[in-house]
């Protein structure tokens, strides 16, 4: 046991010797946490006695648990039990098969991935006429996966009596989960979701179970816990309620699944609800040099969600980390390659000994690129393509025992799954086929005694006879048999389907023998003593049934088909699914991907001979895995392990740290990208190179140094190449712009109903909250639309004069007071003029009323133009100047003198007035429309865009196209036309933008298009061959790519339907001109004062309710909406994509 001790440190040694109680160890990068674990499980085993069987020790990954197994049974031995170390998945489907009569589960419950899932969907969405395309059945999993985090629903999925599962049903979606998980019930089927929730409901609710766990396990150890959920977290806090002995290990800067439900909060405030506990802290890498250290430290500890642990190493200082800024992408991997071969070829390093690491997979196309051109060997690491797996192993020799009927195939299947066909059953095939090929041989063919049998066979059925045979039995002897098998039976089959024999259907006549001395196969010795007695009490028939079936299915259908019926209806699948093991079901679904893939490769004519030649050749290039070959992988790929050379690429803005994440989960996000680039820099040993390049990205858009570069710390590497003075500006401002957007307030601050101001849209009402986008939907007095305003933008204090201001807003500012200015200005001009005229009649002796109302009327003008002071003071300077500015005044004056003129002046006056006013605000309007478009030109896009949006009223005349979001846009005489200005933007974009066709890295099909959206004029461009000018916008999504806009020419293709591409613009456009004319109808009033329409056969009733809030609602043929709105017009956008919907389904 010293010995045992002994290699540790000194905090590990703690952690291993602090046995009692809770325990958290936050253990850094290269710290030895799974030495530690292993440790401490032999250490309670050997020097406390405890049996291992009552020790659960648990892992994130399969491969993890058969590595510390490995290790845990060199220092305790063979003898012992270790199979409670495991995944949590696994140790539930453990627990659950050893009583599952107690949640009403069948002994036999089977276990569902995401292909199954989808099948079970694709049918429930079929029955309610809908299309399950890529992204609805990643939503509806998301949905389901939601409903899965509360486990009440486990109670109504084991009540044997029908019962609705879900405790509401609020809409469509809800009628699709109920279902679901009534299927779900009815077949006693769960996914992985349901093995942790069923664990936990049985734990809670069965006094016996749960204390025969507790008993059982004396002490827990979880590895990863910083990836662990909620809910796991509840599950271990049940089997540790009685000892408490739990030790959880982790780091928090390494959580990079949260995307997945991990929750690392979970370790980081362990202690807060587990008292006492005991931390203690694993900082001492064996990994890295300390140069690779800074930089990691330096970066991590920007984050705020952690636990304070700076790593450091004893080991000697190694070589500078190194940034490389390129001028292309080309250009960053040609670095790649000069290190890789100049440490290669002077260092001594394996290939096998770097990594080239990237945050998204579309960076390795130049990567792999090179390499090949540099004549470099790699592959891409975390794919599941292990041939030698047993999994793999026995659906290939299903295919096998179908295309060629060998014998080694037979013998690995015919019993698998269990068939009650064991060991004797086998010795008494193979005596019965040795006595029937001595006995038949000289009968049969007499010319070849050892193969008269089958080459007889052969000739009767292929025409080159026996020579034909004989010639493929010379190239079995030289090639161990497959290639004989596939040289002759090609011919044979061909030569039986022809002959359309009735003995063997399809292509079984080369699977007659087993190829080694004419002797026939075992299988076709079974096929004819299937019925004698030492045989039928077996499983063997339905074998037999199905093999045959397969034989006869293979000229009519696909290899993927044949895949996927072979992994199925053998029985194999489920089969594995009871042994819970997670990893074979995923070698299972890569080997049907495989499928897949070369029937794209090879064309869907590739036959089933074909494919198991294919499928050797790469066999064979996997069974030298391990070989000497530069490793390529992702970040999350690459977790876990460690190489002495490492190469990060994609040090952009945008990709690294990624937009995307930023822009869903904002600091939160961000935070999750830096323990990203902290996993991928502690995975280096020795060299660690930083790679970012210039030019842009696939997008299109420009490729900004990520902030990464400046966060590791300048001083912490060397720099080779130079980042210009401009690039470093763009950056820089490009950062500060997402920055701005990343502090999300807690939305529990406020609530819908709640007023703000906007420092620019002003005053509105928060209409509803997006707690997990941190936003607030505000409908502003102002606009028509509401506004998704980020609760940050509160948080930063927009309301107070300390605003933050937008680029151009001090012009903007400028431009909107000179308005002002200019406005009030001339109205008081104006006002003066009149108040002058009115002074001078006084002066004469008056003036007719009429002049006397034409005044008034002026000084209304001047009131409500906003004019602040035409009192008194200051007038006279008015007077004068009215006065010098119009030469008309005098000849006023005479006319006054006299009596018989007043009329004559009146008129005079009140012309005058017109004049001068209508001159004046004239002036103005025009003033006001130049600062008008001058203001608009100076604020941000999409500011723009909303003031475009707000330009047209609903219900009036004029022209509106709406957008897939209801939007509207204004229409004028000339919609659709384009200024030059615009024109020359989309000329830009369309000289900037790439064609997606021309390059094999992006899709060319299995796209789906999500929706559609109008641009509201021919501004875009379509991103996927760059050149096509459009106005409707095809979003287009593909589950290994990003997401494009595409026009409907280039989405037809995408999609593999041109017609339906086009067909879905046509339906879109009428659907907008539908609601143009909805909203311009006259609606009709009830006797109670509601507005009502009739309009396809449905009557729509408008309601509004000022008693209660002020709400608007609608019905449909008595039918009532569950929503209340604000506004008459958002009932009635509602009410109109009710109508639609009704619509569609009709």
């Amino acid at each position: 046991m010293e010995d045992l001790l002994e290699n540790l440190n000194e905090r590990q040694r703690e952690a291993v010797l602090e046995t009692e109680g809770y325990v958290r160890v936050i253990a850094g990068a290269g710290s030895g946490k799974t030495k530690l674990l292993v440790s401490r499980y032999a250490y309670l085993v050997q020097d406390y006695g405890i049996d291992s069987s009552n020790i659960l020790c648990v892992t994130f990954t399969n491969k993890a648990a058969g590595e510390m197994k490995k290790r845990i049974r060199a220092l305790i031995g063979d003898h012992n039990d270790t199979s409670l170390i495991c995944t949590y998945h696994g140790f539930c489907n453990r627990l659950l098969r050893e009583n599952p009569e107690k949640l009403f589960l069948n002994q036999q419950f089977q276990i569902i991935d995401a292909q199954q899932q989808k099948s079970v969907l694709g049918e429930i969405y079929q029955k309610f006429e809908l299309k399950l395309d890529y992204a609805s059945f990643e939503s509806i999993l998301r949905k389901i996966g939601c409903v899965k985090r509360d486990t009440d629903y486990v109670t109504r999925m084991c009540n044997p009596e029908p019962c609705r599962i879900l405790q509401e049903i609020k809409n469509q979606d809800d009628q699709i989960i109920e279902e679901f998980l009534q299927r779900q019930k009815a077949t006693y089927s769960l996914d992985f979701h349901d093995l942790i929730s069923f664990a936990i409901h049985m734990l809670e609710n069965d006094s016996k179970v749960r204390e025969k766990w507790q008993n059982r396990l004396n002490y827990i150890m979880v590895d990863e816990f910083q990836d662990s959920s909620g809910v796991e977290m509840r599950l271990v806090e049940l089997l540790s309620g009685l000892f408490q002995n739990l030790m959880i290990v982790g780091d928090p800067d390494q959580n990079i699944y949260e995307w997945r439900g991990s929750d690392v909060k979970l370790l980081v405030d362990f202690d807060k609800g587990h008292e006492p506990t005991k931390t203690i802290i694993l900082n001492q890498n064996y990994r890295s040099t300390p140069q690779i250290l800074n930089c990691a430290n330096t970066l991590i500890e920007k984050n705020e969600l952690r636990l304070k642990k700076d790593l450091f190493t004893k080991n000697a200082p190694g070589s500078a980390v190194v940034h490389y800024h390129s001028k292309s992408d080309f250009e960053e991997m040609d670095r790649v390659i000069e290190n890789i071969k100049r440490l290669h070829d002077r260092e001594g390093l394996r290939y096998s000994d770097f990594a080239v690491i990237y945050r998204s997979g579309f960076l390795s196309r130049v990567a792999e690129k090179k390499l090949v051109e540099k004549n470099i060997p790699y592959e891409i690491f975390g794919g599941v393509r292990f041939y030698q797996r047993m999994e793999i192993l026995d659906v290939l020799a299903y295919l096998k025992l179908i295309a060629y009927g060998d014998d080694v195939s037979f013998r690995r299947i015919v019993n698998t799954p269990r068939r009650r066909f064991g060991r004797a059953k086998m010795n008494l095939l193979e005596q019965l086929r040795d006595a029937e090929t001595a006995g038949s041989a000289e009968r049969m063919y007499p010319e070849q005694p050892g193969n008269r049998e089958t080459a007889g066979s052969a000739g009767r059925m292929c025409p080159e006879g026996a020579e034909g045979f004989r010639h493929a039995m010379s190239l079995y002897g030289r090639a161990e048999g497959q290639e004989a098998q596939q040289a002759y039976g090609a011919k044979a089959a061909e030569a039986n389907r022809s002959a359309g024999t009735a003995e063997y259907p399809g292509n079984r006549v080369s699977r007659a023998q087993d190829g080694r001395g004419g002797k026939n196969s075992l299988y076709v010795t079974l096929c004819a003593h299937r019925n004698d007695r030492e045989f039928v009490n077996s499983d063997i028939a339905s074998f037999i049934g199905f093999v045959e079936t397969m034989r006869e299915s293979i000229g009519t259908k696909r290899i993927s088909d044949i895949v996927n019926e072979v992994t199925r209806d053998s029985g194999y699948e489920a089969y594995i699914r009871e042994l819970g093991d997670e990893e074979r079901l995923d070698n299972l679904a890569e080997f049907k991907r495989i499928a897949n893939e070369f029937e794209r490769e090879f064309g869907e004519n590739l036959d089933l001979e074909q494919f198991l030649q294919q499928v050797a050749l790469q066999s064979g290039e996997d069974a030298g895995e391990g070989r000497d070959t530069v490793k390529l992988m992702t970040i999350h790929s690459s977790k876990g392990l460690e190489f002495p050379a490492v190469f990060i690429l994609g040090f952009t803005e945008g990709i690294f740290p990624s937009a995307k994440t930023i822009g869903e989960r904002k600091k939160l996000g961000l935070e999750e990208e830096r323990r990203l680039c902290y996993v991928a820099i502690t995975r280096a040993e020795k060299y660690l190179f930083l790679m970012d390049s210039e030019g842009t990205s696939p997008n299109g858009i420009k490729k900004l140094v990520s902030r990464f570069l400046t966060e590791i710390g300048e001083e912490n590497y060397v720099r080779i190449g130079q980042i210009s003075d401009d690039l470093r500006r763009e950056s820089r401002s490009y950062t500060e712009k997402l920055n701005s957007e990343l502090y999300v307030e807690e939305t529990g601050s406020r609530k819908a109903g709640d007023v703000v101001e906007h420092h620019i849209f002003g005053r509105g009402t928060i209409e509803a909250v997006d707690e997990k986008r941190g936003s607030y939907l505000v409908r502003f007095d102002g606009l028509k639309q509401a506004r998704n305003i980020s609760a940050g933008y509160f948080a930063r204090g927009h309301e107070d004069t300390g605003t933050k201001k937008y680029a151009g807003q001090d012009r903007a500012a400028g431009i909107v007071q000179a308005a002002g200015k200019a406005d009030t200005e001339a109205q008081r001009s104006a006002a003066a003029e009149v108040l002058q005229l009115k002074k001078v009649e006084q002066a004469k002796g008056g003036m007719v009323q009429k002049g006397e109302q034409a005044a008034n009327g002026a000084e209304s003008v001047n009131k409500t133009g906003a004019a602040q002071d035409t009192g008194e003071a200051g007038s006279d300077r008015k007077v004068a100047q009215a006065a010098e500015m119009n030469g008309e005044t005098a000849r006023i004056e005479k006319k006054a003198a006299s009596k018989a003129g007043r009329k004559k002046t009146a008129e005079d006056i009140q012309t005058v007035i017109k004049t001068v006013v209508g001159q004046e605000l004239e002036k103005v309007k025009k003033a006001a429309k130049a600062l008008e478009k001058e203001f608009v030109s100076v604020l941000p896009a999409e500011m723009q865009a909303s003031r475009r949006e707000n330009t047209v009223l609903e219900g009036t005349d004029t022209n509106t196209s709406a957008n897939a979001s209801g939007k509207t846009f204004a229409s004028s005489p000339d919609n659709g036309r384009i200024s030059a200005a615009q024109a020359a933007r989309v000329q830009a974009l369309k000289e900037a933008s790439p064609n997606l066709w021309k390059r094999d890295d992006v899709p060319h099909t299995g796209w789906n298009c999500t929706g559609i959206s109008d641009l509201g004029a021919p501004i875009g461009i379509c991103e996927m061959c760059g050149y096509q000018i459009i106005r409707y916008a095809h979003h287009m999504e593909h589950p290994q790519y990003r997401n494009l806009t595409a026009g409907c020419v280039c989405a037809g293709k995408m999609e593999g339907d041109l017609a339906g591409a086009k067909q879905r613009e046509a339906e879109f456009k009428n659907r907008q001109a539908r609601r143009v004319n909805f909203f311009k109808r006259k609606w009709k009033q009830s006797k109670k004062g509601n507005e009502y329409l009739k309009i396809d056969d449905h009557v729509v009733v408008i309601y509004h309710n000022a008693d209660s809030g002020n709400i608007w609602k609608y019905s449909i043929d008595n039918q009532f909406c569950r929503n209340a709105y604000a506004t008459r017009e958002r009932a009635l956008a509602a009410a109109f994509d009710a109508l639609e919907l009704l619509r569609v389904r009709r």
